[in-house]
């Protein structure tokens, strides 16, 4: 299943999500969690509608001053309306 998640994140642009759909960040050490939406993270001056999904979690790291570890994206909510 992995394999899979990985996939579809090397695949999708931001541009095929749902504008309005939301993207969890997890940081993959301390755990922290937030939520965002695709049209948020286009709105970021340094991030267009063509980057896929795993250079976005490379781009990433977690919000607490003290971590700053890697990040993990998942994409749900409206995912049925995915054009990819």
């Amino acid at each position: 299943m992995q394999g899979l998640a990985m996939t579809f994140k090397c695949d999708t642009p931001l541009s095929d999500l749902p504008e309005s759909g939301r993207i969890q960040i997890r940081c993959t050490k301390c755990g922290l969690m937030r939520q965002t939406t695709p049209r948020d993270l286009m709105r970021v001056g340094r991030f267009n509608a063509n980057i896929k999904l795993d250079q976005l979690e490379r781009a990433f790291e977690c919000d607490r001053q003290v971590c700053r570890s890697p990040v993990t994206f998942t994409p749900f909510g409206a995912i049925g309306t995915l054009t990819a």
